[in-house]
């Protein structure tokens, strides 16, 4: 008969796994960061509710009213120059992102077409099949391994993020890069996609 060893495993000829000890380990959980759901009473997304209203009291109104002109000026001011800037953002990353498609497409298609010219169709299949199994590729893995909250149009999240609720990582520079570089592969395949969905 077999005795049960301090580790946990049987002595003597036998290799069965011990009952003592679970059969699936215990590994570290991993919250998703980026999920949507949340359970009633457990803590398994650290979204939170942001309460950014105005402050539309007499305390208020009485300290608007009495600034000088020169500190209403200076807020209005960085309010449209913050609209000024955004809006020269977006239109440099537009610009940059319209400059990359056109060029790594270009090139695409000038290799393509130089082979198809040349009598040789099937290399210039197998290039052009390549190519864009590349570009899927990186697409894909950029997005799941750098920013899953690039993996799709955005909109739902900034909606939930104007109504109050707070999913980490949907506004960061990471997440606008991985979508740019994901637009740009995309555009570049030739897929049919809005701007606003690089899934």
């Amino acid at each position: 008969m077999n005795r049960l060893s301090p580790d946990g495993g049987f002595d003597g000829n036998g290799n069965s796994e011990s009952l003592a000890t679970p059969l699936l380990l215990p590994q570290r959980s991993l919250t998703n960061s980026t999920s949507q759901v949340a359970l009633v009473g457990a803590n398994v997304c650290p979204i939170e509710s942001l309460d950014y209203e105005i402050a539309e009291n007499d305390v208020f109104k009485q300290d608007w009213r009495s600034r000088g002109k020169k500190q209403m000026f200076q807020y209005l001011f960085m309010k449209w120059s913050l609209c000024f800037l955004v809006g020269l953002i977006v239109s440099l990353i537009g610009f940059f992102n319209n400059l990359a498609v056109e060029n790594i497409a270009g090139l695409k298609f000038v290799v393509t077409s130089n082979m198809m010219l040349a009598g040789r169709s099937k290399m210039a299949f197998f290039v052009f099949s390549a190519s864009n199994m590349i570009l899927t590729l990186f697409a894909c893995l950029i997005t799941a391994f750098i920013a899953p909250a690039a993996a799709g149009s955005g909109i739902p999240e900034v909606k939930a993020y104007l109504n109050g609720v707070d999913a980490p990582g949907i506004l960061s520079l990471r997440t606008l890069f991985v979508k740019v570089k994901v637009l740009d592969a995309f555009f570049s395949l030739g897929l049919l996609k809005s701007r606003d969905l690089p899934r």
